[in-house]
């Protein structure tokens, strides 16, 4: 060729196949060929359903009770300074944020007086009197029909001005204290505050039962046995069976416990053993207790 001939440039056309042809010399893979799993996609939350069946109850039970509540109540709201019950009108507002309420009587220049209370600042709701509530002989009021709400309030403008004040009522009868207990309760935004019915029942039970033995001048315990005693009387079959083994069970409790107080008071109450000075085989003094028969 001569020098002036020009180079060809020459380009090769290949497959992809033949790019990287497989090295005869690596050994297979001993990893099993196997297709990708299916991936089934759930939700965040398994139990949305639920979750929306409990919020729709929630909604369904304040708006049963916000409905008697916005129609309004006289019951008894305790003075805090004299701790007395007075008779007060109370309502609710129609979106249930907030509580007011009313003397029956009107003051000095014809207008009844008046207060509000934001729900929103209602930390919670306790059972039974308060400590400020005094006994009353004019008017019998039960525990059981008895409750508290308590506000959070402040002062001033400081961070440690926050109060808390509490507004002790009571109701009427049972259907009115559920209404305004379990009402008030599911417009507090603390939902961990909360006291559920079996709670409520429970504490009622122990309130009426505690009263009973105050009037009767006995124990609870016995109060107790005396109301699973009459029970088994109106139960059949293996229910009463189940009673009769736990009544048995109370029973002979009863009687330990006071087989060990009588067994304490009788080693407090005895003398102590008589000591007595005899003498061993090699002359040595010996001292030895005597048990009293």
């Amino acid at each position: 060729m001569n020098g002036t001939q020009k180079a060809v440039k020459r380009i090769r056309f290949v497959e992809d196949d033949a790019v990287d042809p497989p090295d005869r010399k690596r050994p297979p893979s001993r990893l099993p060929e196997s297709k990708g799993l299916r991936k089934i996609i759930k939700g965040q939350c398994p139990n949305g359903q639920f979750v929306r069946m409990q919020v729709r109850k929630t909604e369904l039970e304040r708006n049963k009770y916000l409905i008697k509540m916005r129609k309004g109540a006289i019951f008894y709201k305790f003075n805090q300074r004299t701790g007395l019950p007075e008779e007060r009108w109370f309502i609710v507002s129609p979106d249930g944020g907030t509580i007011r309420w009313t003397k029956p009587s009107t003051n000095f220049l014809g207008i009844k007086t008046t207060k509000i209370k934001n729900l929103a600042d209602a930390l919670y709701l306790t059972y039974g009197n308060s400590e400020s509530v005094k006994p009353q002989q004019t008017i019998e009021i039960p525990t059981w029909l008895c409750f508290t709400i308590v506000f959070c309030e402040k002062t001033g403008t400081t961070s440690k001005s926050w109060v808390t004040r509490e507004i002790s009522v009571a109701c009427r009868d049972q259907e009115q204290f559920e209404t305004w207990f379990f009402g008030i309760q599911s417009l507090i935004p603390l939902h961990h505050q909360h006291k559920s019915q079996a709670y409520i029942l429970w504490e009622r039970a122990m309130m009426k039962v505690e009263s009973i033995a105050f009037v009767q001048r006995t124990t609870p315990s016995k109060v107790w046995q005396t109301l699973f005693e009459n029970a088994i009387r109106h139960v059949k079959g293996s229910s009463q069976k189940f009673l009769l083994r736990k009544l048995v069970h109370m029973n002979l409790s009863r009687l330990a416990r006071q087989a060990r107080e009588k067994d304490g008071d009788t080693k407090d109450s005895s003398p102590p053993p008589i000591k007595a000075v005899t003498k061993n085989a090699n002359g040595n003094s010996m001292v030895s207790g005597l048990s009293q028969i």
